[in-house]
């Protein structure tokens, strides 16, 4: 995360409530972050399902990494699908 707020992809952190999309609790939220939990997902092959059952979990992974995070009912869903 850049010293500007924008997220991995360059656009501006989406807003909803959500402790770490908050603007008071933004940095600290992806300081956070960065301990273990975006470095983890960014080392993994883009291939690998990542799941969050949290909207706002799932928006803070995007913007910490560029990477889509799905709610578990969706992973569930679409392995009932093949």
């Amino acid at each position: 995360m850049s010293e500007n707020n924008f997220s991995a992809d360059g656009s501006p952190p989406v807003e909803i409530d959500g402790f770490q999309l908050e603007k008071e609790h933004f940095d600290l939220s992806n300081k956070v972050g960065e301990l273990v939990l975006f470095p983890e997902i960014r080392k993994k092959d883009n291939n690998m399902i990542v799941a969050a059952p949290g909207t706002s979990c799932r928006h803070h992974i995007r913007d910490g990494t560029g990477r889509i995070a799905l709610h578990p009912a969706e992973v569930l869903y679409n392995a009932l699908r093949k």
